[in-house]
């Protein structure tokens, strides 16, 4: 079976979060105009995004997880065997 390298996910995710928190704190204050307000909804919607990537990743390794618990290889080799067994029959 394939090995799966999620390497690539959790780093774009931890390099999304922290943008994120970047874009949050670099448009944190009181504004008052409707410009600065449309940077409230950029950052709120920057955040979700950072939710986002990270629940695919979450899911991502809980399916890595779940396949890796299926034992495929083994199944594979118990099938083989299986079907030589009854060949000799």
């Amino acid at each position: 079976m394939k090995t799966v390298d999620l390497s690539p996910l959790k780093t774009n995710d931890t390099e999304f979060e922290r943008l994120a928190s970047s874009v949050e704190e670099r448009f944190k204050c009181e504004w008052d105009d409707v410009v600065h307000d449309s940077y409230g909804l950029y950052v709120k919607q920057v955040q979700e995004r950072a939710r986002a990537i990270r629940t695919i990743r979450c899911k991502a390794e809980t399916l890595v997880k779940e396949i890796e618990g299926l034992k495929v290889d083994e199944l594979i080799k118990k099938a083989e065997y299986l079907c030589k067994e009854a060949n000799t029959v």
